[in-house]
């Protein structure tokens, strides 16, 4: 009768052969540049972040044969032992027409605001045009201060506009006037 010393060892080098004969995991570049890129998330500036996520490619740029990227986007990539990202709170985020289109409006101060009965808003920028605040809208403005001490920016969203302003938050808005 075998011994259990012998057994083992025996069972030991079956499963060293049974793992040989598996095709072997090879990483995927994909996801190795998405994992990396995860990275990114740190940089809480869009810029920083887009120059990070460039350098975080740049592995799939030397499989692919394409030019390197700068230096200083590959610098940006922070090393694999940096401490987990924090994924920042997501930002409603609308392409941005080019300037000039009746439905863009560039950063400018509010000339005046005011509130319903339901705390919804109606802002009327500079350029004199009105908006008001959505009732489908969640967020609530808590504007104390006088309408000049706020700017924002209007542009075209996924079904209506979005008001960005310098109070940190982003409102579903429609065009009165």
């Amino acid at each position: 009768m075998p011994s259990i010393e012998k057994l083992t060892v025996a069972a030991a080098l079956i499963a060293v052969g049974w793992a040989a004969l598996l095709p072997s995991a090879k990483a995927d570049p994909r996801s190795d540049v998405l994992n990396t890129a995860a990275q990114c998330n740190v940089f809480t500036n869009y810029r920083q972040w887009l120059d990070c996520y460039y350098g975080a490619a740049q592995p799939m740029r030397e499989i692919l044969g394409l030019p390197p990227a700068p230096s200083a986007q590959v610098k940006l990539v922070p090393s694999a032992g940096a401490p987990a990202a924090r994924v920042p709170a997501p930002v409603p985020v609308a392409a941005r027409p080019a300037a000039g289109t009746d439905d863009y409006v560039p950063r400018q101060h509010l000339a005046d605001y005011s509130f319903d009965t339901n705390n919804r808003f109606t802002v009327t920028m500079e350029n004199g045009t009105v908006w008001q605040q959505l009732k489908e809208d969640s967020i609530a403005a808590k504007w104390r201060a006088p309408p000049q001490n706020y700017s924002a920016t209007i542009v075209p969203a996924l079904f209506g506009y979005m008001m960005r302003v310098s109070d940190g938050h982003s409102y579903r808005v429609k065009r009165v006037r």
